[in-house]
């Protein structure tokens, strides 16, 4: 395990040992020359022959030695400075800035806080082993040394106890350290710097903070354990972070936030118990305690922690730990390089990072599993990763980097304040703008937020709030490291969005809640056609819509369209130029004390890169300009609220990539790869691990106003949802394999980079090269669920019937291009199919768990049946009782009823909103990324669009499926195990879980005898209904398959009747065709059937009472048209074998729902940690053969064993990422009935011939 350019002579600093001694030499007199400094140096070479002879005893794996030993030194920051004038050196600037800070009592934290001893000590050995035999071995030399020098030693031991746990053995110690060579040396080392012709650089120096506790041992051996745990901030079980932490409990005020860039200012902290033995120096007896030693980068960052845990010296310790431990003596010492103290060798054959046993504890059979980032990047960083072809050393920088963000977030809730109204950002010369109409606003709004509220890296308003650089808003900020460059936005699709107001108070506000919209309600969920920009350029673009704007004869609304859309550019354009700006700012800074040269180089090239991303020509744009291009556009459009996928990555970039490859500008494969690894990690920033703190309150009425009013989607659900797909593969326009260079990388970086976002979805034709499925396989088995498997032919099918019929129904005639542009579809931000830069998306959910209701309990929903509502809400037309249906097919045909009822509910609900965004939440950005808009001068919310796809989007499918079927095998098959009125009854009661009034006998002994005795022939029943066949399980049957094929088709049946029948729908959609048609480009909806619960099936499930297929009433339904995943109330049965992946797919292909759901009719699959690449790659060939499977399967990497251990013990399992049935989120971020739901999804395993 060779660690990536790892400093000299700091191995030892993460290495936690089991014993450890504490040397310190004084110096009489601070005395210091020639003869002292060759034996210290002598001293050192001593001990790093110990260390050898100590790992060369312990056997090797790979050839490599674990490190059993190891030692550090440290200098007195004067006594350094001494050292540095001997040996005729300058001292690096760190040290020089560090013995300016300590030697000022004003400065000096030690001194300032009653807490802590700053005590003398010249220079000091931490010598560490695994034993203390071999601690003593090393002792033995240390002394040996200061018997031979004016010195007197202090040697403080100490050793683990209790497995390294403190305080009589509750909390483990160190867990959260830097302990990985990419974060110790981003956070712990300091970086190369420039240095004069005498100067040696401190690069991999650091700084060590030392301190002697005692502490008041009945507090924490006699005090109850949740105070305790209260008080230093875990659990004494696990040492897992509480969710929610005290302010002043030790974990929270030792974590301190940076404002720059949102991570923990962090270091590498040990603890050990100690005893302390002096010799020749009046100490009194020997004291034991806790001896704590911390390194960092500075000394600025020891005192930023320590005035958090501390506070004002004069008052009281902020910290409730703190409180009770006293420091006896300590120092802040100097940790050189071995160059720095004299030509010692930088390194040697035994320099091997040490293991790190906690993160490590629990390790996945599957070595392209990772389950937390330390493992990962303490993996990726030493040339152990099992691919060999782990990301390059900028890419492990920047992702310990994101790391430490999410990590930051177990601690720290970062919640955006609300923006202040636009007229509270306009300066006098801008007063005007509030006359202008709201679209003229709204583009004006854009242009306020991209080109100063969310650049801004100073107070706009009397507020004193930075929007663009805080650490809650986090909106614009840049790593010197940085190769693509721009921040997405804090608030995920859960938490709501903050955009700014622009409506006046009165009669606009008064019209936002009649149509249930506001400024916010227009959120996307398309894909951009990105292309558009990589032609024009914002200033191409301006100028177009500039040119537009001065035409005579345009109506109202074109002008106002016109003009909107030139402020939301001219927002894009400042934003792209304040991004220059700080790129140059912060190159400027660097200049004397840089880090490195090419990091300021790339800073003055990312500069030049956004100047010309803002002015100039896309003829001129390289591979990596258009990959910048693309990533500004989604951060602009995401923070102005519309989220929005990428589209077809590969096909966007082949262009410029072909074009550098063969100039020259681009190197290699490598170079590019580099981009894309950097350019997918942008995406990620922001995730938050803790669900409890994930911010909340910016859901306002109209918020996601897919349907063209209200919202929100469920929250809790949505959390680290950014809508953010790439796809990739699948063919062109004229039918023939698209796969490309950038198809490969983009596959790679989904397998080497444990992001939840962006979602990679891979299309797949029957002539997909074997190395793309050999990648994606690998990928899959990585975590993750990246790639989604779209089945290519099957979705370009589906999707040009749609377009066809859309055509066809209302008598025009097709188009030439409907293939082509069905060959060009992307996924958007779940999985629906979108044609990318050309339609609008209008979907809702239908719940065809309802309509089972509804026919069950003749149009009432049973969920609130009791006292108040007795049998129930009435929800639907009144269809017969239950006694009075007396055949299966007449209880279909009352079940399509209510269906079809519940779908015209909806289309009356989209089309009778359908203009009104335009009216108050208007998109000019994006509808200038989207055919026709640009042409026709109208927004997308305006029907500008070429396409508007209309989805019923109809969910649990599955449950639905085995509903229809047990109320056939119950009720009307021969066996008649129970009447439809006995069932509705069992229903009601919740299969006799929760009894309700009036539906048993409360008086006396004999009504409780009867009521026990109806709750257990209920809980029987239920007991029946969940040992049926069951949709896509191995027990499945013909009947239950035919029932998918039979629902999935009158599914389709009644999207088409409920538009196309004569009545108020279908009068509604004559009139929009009247107001929104254009010459050359009718206005019609694309109908296209879709079936996804995306991540809401605890939602959907929430809001629906107990139904046949065994779901108790609030449970989670299935997601998408999955498996039905066991009962949330019972543990999934011990012994449960893995289904077949190949064969309990089979009905989704025989029974064509790809036909009859063209929006995608996704599978969401499990498989173990250890499932073989072979089988796997098996099964996607059976995929791809039509052989098994819909057209679009998905595939999570984990086990059940794994998931259960991530409940418990969240931290080290942080990287465990789930498929949510729409995209991927972190498993312990997940509330707990998401979790239960994933544990208890069917397992697949490999297909059995």
């Amino acid at each position: 395990r060779k660690p990536f350019e790892y400093p000299p002579f700091q191995k030892a600093i993460p290495y936690f040992p089991d014993y450890g001694y504490q040397a310190t030499f004084y110096f009489k007199h601070d005395q210091l020359d020639k003869r002292i400094m060759k034996s210290i140096i002598s001293l050192i070479e001593e001990l790093k022959a110990k260390c050898k002879e100590i790992d060369d005893r312990y056997p090797k794996v790979d050839g490599l030695v674990d490190p059993h030993s190891g030692f550090n030194i440290g200098f007195d920051l004067d006594y350094w400075l001494k050292w540095c004038e001997l040996l005729e050196r300058k001292p690096s600037i760190p040290v020089k800035k560090a013995a300016r800070m300590m030697g000022s009592d004003r400065t000096n934290f030690m001194k300032r806080h009653h807490k802590l001893k700053y005590t003398k000590g010249h220079i000091w050995f931490y010598l560490k082993t695994e034993t203390k035999e071999d601690c003593e071995d090393m002792l033995k030399i240390v002394r040996r040394c200061a018997e031979s020098l004016p010195a007197i030693l202090l040697v403080t031991t100490a050793y683990k106890k209790n497995e390294g746990r403190l305080f009589g053995g509750q909390f483990m110690d160190g867990i959260t350290n830097a302990v990985d060579a990419v974060s110790m040396i981003r956070e712990v080392l300091i970086q190369p710097m420039p240095v004069s012709h005498n100067e040696i650089s401190p690069e991999g120096g650091t700084f060590a903070f030392m301190q002697f506790f005692t502490f008041d041992r009945p507090v924490f051996t006699e005090t109850s354990q949740p105070i305790t745990e209260n008080m230093i901030g875990r659990t004494s079980t696990y040492s897992e972070t509480l969710a929610r932490l005290d302010e002043r409990c030790h974990i929270k005020r030792a974590r301190v936030i940076s404002p720059k860039d949102g991570t923990n200012t962090e270091l590498i902290r040990q603890s050990l118990p100690h005893v302390v033995e002096s010799k020749g120096l009046d100490r009194g007896p020997l004291t034991s305690g806790l001896f704590f030693v911390a390194f960092g980068k500075s000394s600025k960052r020891f005192d930023t922690i320590l005035n958090s845990i501390l506070g004002d010296p004069d008052g009281f310790t902020q910290d409730l730990m703190i409180n009770n431990v006293q420091g006896i003596f300590g120092k802040l010492f100097y940790c050189p390089n071995t160059l720095e103290i004299s030509a010692l060798p930088k390194f040697t054959d035994n320099d091997v990072y040490p293991s790190i046993p906690f993160w490590n504890s629990f390790a996945s059979e599957n070595p392209s599993f990772f389950y937390n980032h330390i493992q990962y990047l303490h993996t990726m960083s030493t040339n152990s990763y099992v691919h060999k072809d782990p990301p390059s050393k900028r890419i492990l920088f920047l992702m310990s980097t994101i790391f430490a963000r999410w990590h930051s977030t177990w601690i720290h809730k970062f919640d955006v304040p609300r923006l202040p109204h636009l007229r509270e950002f306009l300066n006098d010369d801008e007063k005007y703008v509030m006359q202008l109409s709201i679209q003229e606003r709204k583009g004006y709004s854009y242009r306020k937020m991209l080109g100063e509220v969310f650049t801004s890296s100073k107070p706009l308003l009397s507020n004193g709030l930075i929007y663009g650089q805080s650490e809650n808003f986090d909106t614009y900020r840049l790593s010197p490291k940085e190769l693509i460059v721009g921040v997405t936005d804090r608030l995920s699709f859960g938490s709501g969005k903050e955009v700014m107001p622009y409506l006046k108070e009165g009669s606009e506000t008064t019209l936002s809640v009649n149509l249930a919209l506001t400024e916010a309600g227009n959120m996307g969920h398309i894909v951009p056609g990105h292309v558009y920009i990589l032609k024009l350029g914002v200033a191409g673009m301006l100028e177009t819509l500039r040119d537009k704007l001065e035409q005579e004869c345009l109506t109202e609304d074109q002008r106002k369209f016109y003009q909107s859309a030139v402020y939301a550019y001219e927002g894009v354009q400042l934003y792209l130029l304040r991004y220059a700006q700080l790129a140059r700012k912060t190159a400027k800074k660097m200049k004397d004390r840089t880090t490195q040269v090419i990091d300021r180089l790339n800073l003055r090239e990312i500069a030049k890169r956004m100047v010309r991303l803002a002015y100039g020509d896309p003829k001129d744009f390289t591979f990596h300009d258009a990959l910048q291009m693309i990533f500004s556009m989604h951060c602009c459009l995401h923070l102005i609220g519309q989220a929005i996928s990428v589209g077809r990555l590969d096909q966007l970039l082949i262009p410029f990539y072909n074009k550098d490859i063969a100039n020259g500008t681009l190197k290699s494969k490598e170079e590019a790869q580099e981009l894309i690894d950097a350019f997918f990690a942008k995406f990620d920033e922001h995730a938050v691990l803790n669900q409890y703190n994930i911010p909340y309150g910016h859901t306002t009425l109209g918020s996601t106003c897919v349907t063209g009013r209200g919202g929100p989607f469920p929250t809790g659900d949505s959390m680290n949802q950014w809508i953010q797909q790439i796809t990739v593969g699948g063919c062109d326009e004229n039918g023939q394999d698209a796969f490309n260079d950038i198809t490969m990388m983009c596959l790679k970086s989904a397998r080497r980079l444990p992001l939840n976002a962006p979602c990679l979805s891979l299309r797949l034709t029957p002539t997909t090269p074997k190395e793309i499925k050999v990648e994606a396989a690998k990928a899959l088995l990585s975590g993750g669920a990246h790639p989604i498997l779209y089945h290519d032919r099957k979705m370009v099918n589906g999707l040009y019937e749609s377009l066809r019929q859309s055509f066809i129904r209302s008598d025009i005639p097709e188009p030439d291009d409907l293939l082509k542009i069905a060959r060009d579809f992307c996924s958007d931000g779940c999985f629906e199919p979108m044609f990318p830069g050309r339609t609008e998306f209008k979907f809702g959910y239908v719940f065809l768990l309802q309509a089972v209701i509804y026919a069950i309990n003749s149009g009432a929903n049973y969920q609130p049946a009791g006292p108040l509502s007795l049998a129930g809400g009435v929800s639907s037309y009144r269809t017969p009782l239950a006694v009075d249906i007396h055949t299966f097919e007449e209880f279909k045909m009352y079940f399509r009823q209510h269906l079809k009822l519940l779908v015209i509910g909806l289309y009356g609900l989209i089309l009778n909103s359908y203009g009104n965004p335009w009216e108050i939440c208007p998109s000019p950005l994006l509808s200038c990324l989207l055919e026709g808009c640009v042409d026709s001068g109208k927004d997308m919310t305006n029907g500008g669009s070429r396409f508007h796809i209309l989805t019923p989007m109809y969910v649990g499918f599955t449950n639905t499926v085995n509903s229809l079927y047990n109320v056939k095998k119950i009720v009307y098959d021969e066996n008649d195990v129970a009447s439809l009125t006995i069932l509705k009854m069992a229903l009601i009661n919740n299969w006799g879980e929760t009894m309700v009034e009036p539906f048993y006998d409360t008086t006396g002994e004999t009504g409780s005898l009867h009521t026990e005795m109806w709750a257990q022939r209920y809980k029987d029943l239920r007991k029946y209904a969940l040992g049926l066949p069951k949709f896509g399980s191995d027990n499945a049957d013909d009947e239950v398959n035919e029932m998918a094929g039979w629902l999935a088709a009158e599914m389709e049946k009644i999207a088409y009747e409920a538009l196309y029948e004569k009545g108020p729908v279908s009068d509604k959609y004559e009139e929009l065709k009247k107001k929104h048609n254009v010459p050359g480009k009718p206005f019609l909806f694309q109908v296209m059937t879709g079936s996804g619960t995306f991540e809401n099936y605890v939602s959907v499930g929430a809001s629906c009472a107990a139904t046949p297929d065994g779901r108790l009433n609030g449970q989670p339904t299935a997601s998408d048209i999955s498996q039905q995943p066991y009962p949330q109330d019972q543990p999934v049965p011990p012994g449960t074998a893995p289904l077949d992946i190949i064969d309990c797919l089979k009905p989704h292909n025989e029974q064509k729902l790809d036909k009859y759901i063209p929006n995608g009719c996704e599978v969401d699959l499990t498989i173990p940690e250890t499932f073989p690449i072979e089988p796997l790659l098996e099964f996607i060939d059976a995929f791809i053969n039509e052989e098994t499977g819909s057209n679009l399967v998905t595939v999570t990497c984990v086990d059940g064993l794994t998931m259960e251990r991530a409940m418990v013990q969240p931290q080290k399992f942080d990287l465990v990422r789930n498929r949510m049935g729409g995209w991927s989120n972190f498993f312990v971020c997940m509330f707990d009935e998401h979790k239960k739901q994933h544990a208890r999804r069917p397992v697949f395993g490999p297909h059995k011939k």
